[in-house]
């Protein structure tokens, strides 16, 4: 597989620069006072939230899906242990399913995955509690939708993650393909550092490993945020005999010098 099938950061970057001048942004300051009561951020404004208990001691993960698109066991096994590995989260990481109405397009903006999480996003954070969520939409992204280049998932603000699952159906189960459930985990884990800042966009780099050309992703080929994480696969990958790919010792000395296990 020679086409790169992820565009995360740059789109991310496009995305979040629009966000910043567009009106009606509402946050929970009032109760909340910390940053992160605000879910619209930049992405990796809230990565020491995630990484370190000093103001949150438990994540909640709400999983928002279409009918037909709940995700696989794996994606949420493979999430909950990357998280557990790498936050300092006494108080337990859980994750939260619901099914909620499609809007059955081919494509979708910034502007549709904004509101799909506007009119259904319940899960807030609130007290020592985290919330993140991650929306699973049923087309494609509208941004460099081409047969050259797919947009298999984006972190969009600072604790939101949307996949596109119809993306990730086409390149994936298929002879020559990853699994399903391989390229969907590597997907969301690979987006999810992304919000714990990596590489050097929230969490600060400890080392020099920061791929300058690629936006914030590292330099390591065997790294989970290497640009092209979601292609290099082999041929244990593609019969599923694979997990994905794990954050290099870079990338981990830059979480935990940022409040990460």
């Amino acid at each position: 597989m020679k086409k790169r099938l992820i565009q995360c950061l740059f789109n991310g970057l496009f995305c979040l620069f629009c966000l910043n001048l567009l009106p009606g942004c509402t946050t929970a300051e009032d109760e909340l006072p910390h940053s992160s009561a605000n879910h619209r951020l930049p992405v990796g404004a809230s990565s020491t939230d995630f990484l370190s208990s000093d103001t949150y001691t438990s994540l909640t993960f709400e999983i928002q899906y279409p009918s037909g698109h709940r995700p696989n066991q794996a994606l949420m096994d493979n999430l909950k242990n990357m998280s557990e590995e790498l936050l300092n989260k006494p108080d337990g990481i859980n994750i939260v399913q619901t099914e909620i109405s499609s809007l059955n397009k081919d494509l979708y903006t910034l502007s549709d995955i904004r509101a799909i999480e506007d009119n259904n996003r319940s899960n807030f954070t609130k007290g020592g509690n985290l919330s993140a969520y991650i929306l699973i939409v049923d087309g494609d992204y509208s941004v460099n939708n081409n047969s050259e280049h797919k947009t298999l998932g984006l972190a969009y603000n600072n604790t939101s993650i949307v996949l596109f699952q119809k993306s990730i159906e086409k390149n994936s189960g298929k002879v020559g393909q990853p699994s399903n459930r391989l390229l969907s985990s590597t997907v969301v884990n690979h987006e999810f550092g992304h919000l714990l800042g990596l590489t050097n966009n929230g969490t600060e780099i400890q080392s020099n490993h920061h791929h300058a050309e690629k936006g914030a992703h590292c330099t390591s080929t065997n790294c989970l945020m290497y640009y092209k994480a979601v292609t290099d696969f082999s041929m244990s990958d593609m019969i599923g005999l694979s997990s994905p790919k794990k954050l290099d010792a870079q990338c981990r000395a830059d979480l935990q010098a940022n409040g990460g296990k």
